[in-house]
C-alpha cells in the first residue's frame, strides 16, 4: 500500500514538473515551435524520433553559431582594442608634439620680446647719435664761420696798420751816403693818413669779435698826423708800433689758425668715432631686425602647427569616443546574441 502511495506522489510530482516544463517552453518561440510540430506529429502519426532528430540537429545548429558568434565578436574585440590603442598612441604622440610646440614657443616669445626692447633701444641709441652727428656738424660751422669772421676781421685791421705804415715810412728814406733822411709828409699824404685810420676804426666798429680794434684805429685817428709828420723820431716810434701791431695781429692769426686746427681735428676724431659708433649700431640693428623677424615667422608657424595639431587631437579624441561607443554597442549586441544562443540551446536541452 505504501508503495502504491509513493508511485502515486512520484507520478503526481513528475506530472507537475512536466507541466512546468511545458509552461517554460511556451514561454520561448522555439518551445511554442517544437509543442505545433509535437502536436502536428501527434495528429499526423509521424514518429516523435524525427522531430527529436531536428532539435539534436538544431542544438548542433546553434553550437555552431555560438561558435560563429563568439569567433566574430574576438575578431571585432581585437580591431576594436587595436583602433583604440591606435587612438591613443597616435592621441599621445599629438600631445608631445604640442608639449614640444609650446616649450619651443615658450623658448622663443620671451627672446624675441627681449630682441624687440634691445632693437628698440638701439634705434633709440642710433637716433642720439644721429642728432649728435648733426649737432657737431652744426657747431664746426658756426665754429668755422667764427673763425672766417675773425680772420676777416684779423686781416681788415693789419691791412689798415700796413696801409699807414707805408705812409709813414715813405718819410723816412736813405740817401746817397745810405743814411737815414727824413722828409715831411706832404698833406695829401696826411690827408690819406687820417682817412685811413678814420675807415678803419668805422669798419672795426661793425666788428662782431675784435672790437678792440676800434679803440685802437679811434686812438691813432685822434694823433694829430700833421704834427707828427714833422717830427723824425715821432713818424719813426710810430712806425715801430705799426710793425709791433703787424706782428701781434699776425701772431693772434696765428693763434686763431692753430685753435682752429685743434678744433677741426678734435672734430674730425669726435666725428669718426661717432660714425663708427652709428656703423656698430646700424648693423646691431639690422642684425635684431633679422632675428625679430625670423623669430616672428618662427612663432607664427609653431603657433599655426600647435592649433592644427589641437584640432587634430580634438577631433582624435572625438573620433575615438565615437570608436569607443561603437565598440560597446557591438559588445552589448554579442552579449544580447550570446543570451539568446544560451536561452535556446537550455530549451533545447530541457526538450530532449
Amino acid at each position: 500500500m505504501l508503495i502504491i502511495f509513493l508511485l502515486l506522489g512520484l507520478s503526481v510530482n513528475i506530472e507537475l514538473k512536466f507541466e512546468e516544463e511545458i509552461t517554460k517552453l511556451e514561454q520561448t518561440q522555439l518551445g511554442k515551435t517544437f509543442l505545433d510540430t509535437v502536436q502536428i506529429a501527434v495528429r499526423s502519426k509521424e514518429p516523435l524520433d524525427r522531430v527529436f532528430q531536428i532539435l539534436r540537429d538544431q542544438a548542433l545548429s546553434y553550437e555552431t553559431e555560438f561558435l560563429n558568434i563568439d569567433e566574430k565578436h574576438k575578431a571585432f574585440s581585437s580591431k576594436c582594442t587595436k583602433d583604440l590603442g591606435d587612438f591613443d598612441n597616435y592621441a599621445a604622440l599629438l600631445k608631445a608634439r604640442i608639449m614640444d610646440m609650446q616649450q619651443a614657443l615658450d623658448d622663443k616669445i620671451p627672446d624675441k620680446t627681449k630682441k624687440v626692447n634691445t632693437l628698440q633701444n638701439k634705434k633709440k641709441e642710433k637716433t642720439m647719435l644721429l642728432n649728435r652727428i648733426d649737432e657737431i656738424q652744426q657747431n664746426r660751422e658756426k665754429q668755422k664761420c667764427i673763425f672766417d669772421s675773425r680772420l676777416e676781421e684779423h686781416q681788415a685791421a693789419i691791412s689798415a696798420v700796413v696801409a699807414v705804415r707805408e705812409i709813414f715810412e715813405a718819410a723816412l728814406y736813405e740817401n746817397d751816403n745810405g743814411e737815414t733822411a727824413f722828409i715831411q709828409l706832404q698833406e695829401d699824404d696826411v690827408d690819406k693818413v687820417t682817412n685811413l685810420l678814420g675807415y678803419a676804426s668805422l669798419k672795426a666798429g661793425d666788428f662782431k669779435h675784435l672790437q678792440g680794434y676800434s679803440s685802437l684805429f679811434t686812438v691813432m685817428e685822434q694823433l694829430k698826423a700833421g704834427q707828427i709828420s714833422k717830427h723824425e723820431e715821432t713818424v719813426r716810434q710810430l712806425v715801430e708800433t705799426c710793425n709791433d701791431l703787424e706782428n701781434y695781429i699776425d701772431i693772434a692769426r696765428s693763434l686763431l689758425r692753430s685753435v682752429d686746427d685743434i678744433r677741426e681735428s678734435y672734430f674730425q676724431r669726435l666725428f669718426k668715432n661717432l660714425n663708427q659708433d652709428l656703423r656698430d649700431v646700424s648693423a646691431i640693428i639690422e642684425e635684431l631686425d633679422s632675428d625679430v623677424n625670423v623669430l616672428e615667422a618662427q612663432i607664427k608657424v609653431l603657433t599655426m602647427d600647435r592649433d592644427e595639431a589641437v584640432q587634430e587631437q580634438d577631433n582624435k579624441l572625438k573620433q575615438r569616443g565615437d570608436r569607443a561607443v561603437e565598440c560597446d554597442q557591438e559588445d552589448n549586441v554579442y552579449q544580447f546574441k550570446l543570451q539568446e544562443n544560451q536561452r535556446e540551446r537550455e530549451t533545447i536541452q530541457r526538450i530532449l
